[in-house]
């Protein structure tokens, strides 16, 4: 929780755009993104290629999923791209 509470109180600095968070493992990532959201901000979560097919906590919060949502059945063609 500390990591997201210093995340939190970047994002409230005057003149501060978006923040870019890493991590060292994929589930540190992942922990990270749920905390983040959690406090109310906004989240985007990006995964590797290799990653998309797993599945985690976090997956309504993933890029590719948001991207297949709001693409619907044109999604398979943006995939293709």
């Amino acid at each position: 929780m500390t990591s997201a509470t210093l995340v939190y109180h970047m994002t409230k600095q005057p003149n501060m755009g978006q923040v870019l968070v890493t991590a060292p493992s994929n589930v540190a990532v992942d922990q990270l993104t749920e905390k983040i959201a959690a406090i109310g901000l906004r989240v985007v979560r990006l995964a590797s290629k290799t990653r998309e097919n797993t599945v985690s906590s976090v997956d309504h919060l993933c890029l590719h999923i948001m991207t297949a949502q709001a693409a619907g059945d044109e999604y398979s063609k943006l995939k293709r791209l």
